[in-house]
């Protein structure tokens, strides 16, 4: 074994670095709200964009409007997601 390799394996071994691939979590996994920004308009209000984190895999979740998931003050629904697909990504929506 040459000195390079010796010396990579020991670097491998002493930091734990671990070559197995990721973990993808297929199900059980939460979807966590997530503020994306702001724009201030021209008549001094603000919009808000707020999304969404649906950190599973294969799973896609369905919440209904009700308790669950409305927007506040108004009505309940809003125009907001009910249905999250699944693979890790982000959904935006202006407020």
């Amino acid at each position: 074994m040459s000195y390079r390799t010796t010396v990579w394996l020991l670097l491998v071994l002493l930091t734990g670095v671990s070559f197995a691939p990721a973990q993808s979590p297929a199900r059980g996994q939460n979807i966590a709200p997530a503020y994306e920004g702001f724009w201030k308009n021209a008549d001094g209000s603000f919009d808000l964009l707020f999304g969404y984190y649906n950190r599973n895999w294969e799973e896609e979740i369905d919440v209904p409007i009700g308790p669950g998931n409305f927007l506040s003050p108004g009505t309940p629904d809003q125009g907001q997601p009910t249905h999250s697909a699944g693979q890790p990504m982000d959904r935006a929506r202006h407020v």
